[in-house]
């Protein structure tokens, strides 16, 4: 087992659903590998995984589990308080964790998986 294992495993999150323009239709992570044409399987994973946020959510179908660690020198500035921090930061009060995963991590996952995870 990694040194990773549990803290950031690397898995396709359950609830995450992209648009499919041509379809109109909202879809999981699966969707993307789901065709028996492994050439289809590539373009979809190519087009879909391109997109920073279907990267981060659907990290084992597109294969984004080579680093689970937040990226050190990576800062943002928080809104509306215009303070800057680092990817620690959203973990850093449990209490406030679960709020702050959800209002930071869509922006800043792609820098911060662990924290995010």
């Amino acid at each position: 087992a990694s040194a990773r294992a549990g803290k950031c495993p690397c898995s396709d999150s359950t609830t995450y659903e992209f648009k499919v323009e041509f379809s109109g239709r909202m879809e999981k992570c699966s969707w993307i590998t789901k065709n028996n044409l492994a050439k289809k399987d590539a373009a979809r994973t190519k087009k879909f995984c391109a997109d920073t946020q279907t990267k981060l959510q659907c990290a084992k179908t597109c294969s984004n589990c080579r680093g689970c660690a937040d990226d050190e020198g990576h800062t943002f500035v928080l809104p509306n308080v215009g303070k800057t921090v680092n990817c620690s930061y959203i973990t850093k009060n449990i209490k406030r964790t679960a709020t702050r995963k959800k209002n930071l991590c869509p922006l800043q996952g792609h820098a911060c998986p662990k924290s995010c995870g």
